[in-house]
């Protein structure tokens, strides 16, 4: 059933929009265009929106839920899309060592900061600051990537743990989303409630922002915020986050 598998009314259409528009922006033949995934969940979003992404197009999806990937793996097929997105069942961190065509990831990971899990979908931990997988995503060393964050995640030290890594921030959407069942979850809300009182947690009332942002090593790659320097992007990721949403208080 897809209820099985990872899939968000709001989160998902918008994280497989962004991979769309993620795609047509890399495609420059004749170079590859085949973009890794990190967890795949139940494929549903990607494959609605596969036509819009450029025909040569291909997505190696790994996911590391048995049922999860059963699930996907149906849908890709009902899709007619088993040639162009293949799912594989792997962690993605034990096949990255594999892969020698590093230049495009897309990732939607876990960001909920709890060092647990949920009893729904065990794998959504994002580790005590919600940000843990998503370095660990940025530190695989992909060319560009195309990575969700949370608001409510700490992102400015992700932000900084990019920085460090060499990435330049070359594009940046967002659109504000209600709190789920996941993050009413008590150990979930203690966890946002903790990042919040440390002042590392944006929210406004019971909503937050999901943050759709491309990262590239090259410093040739153009960009769509036309702000100079990484310390004035920075700012600029402040002053957003402080103006669409204030700082949690505890």
């Amino acid at each position: 059933m897809l209820s099985d598998a990872f899939y968000d009314v709001d989160e998902s259409p918008f994280y497989a929009s962004e991979v769309a528009s993620f795609a047509r922006r890399i495609d420059s033949p004749p170079n590859c265009l085949t973009i890794h995934e990190f967890g795949s969940g139940s494929a549903q979003a990607v494959c609605d929106v596969f036509g819009l992404l450029p025909e040569r197009a291909q997505i190696i999806g790994y996911e590391i839920d048995p049922t999860s990937c059963q699930i996907a793996r149906a849908m890709v097929s009902a899709a007619g899309l088993s040639d162009r997105y293949l799912i594989r069942e792997e962690d993605f961190f034990a096949a990255r060592d594999a892969i020698k065509c590093r230049s495009a990831l897309v990732a939607n990971p876990p960001y909920l900061p709890i060092s647990g899990s949920t009893s729904a979908f065990p794998d959504l931990s994002g580790g005590p600051s919600g940000n843990e997988v998503s370095k660990q995503i940025l530190r695989s060393g992909f060319g560009r990537v195309l990575l969700i964050m949370s608001s409510f995640a700490d992102p400015l030290s992700l932000f900084d743990e990019a920085i460090r890594l060499g990435y330049r921030l070359v594009y940046w959407n967002s659109i504000s989303v209600p709190f789920g069942q996941h993050c009413n979850r008590p150990n979930v809300a203690a966890g946002i409630h903790r990042l919040a009182a440390s002042g590392r947690a944006y929210v406004q009332e019971n909503r937050y922002l999901v943050m759709a942002t491309e990262w590239s090593l090259s410093r040739d790659t153009p960009d769509t915020l036309g702000i100079d320097g990484d310390g004035d992007v920075r700012a600029t990721l402040v002053s957003t986050l402080r103006e669409l949403l204030r700082p949690a208080t505890a």
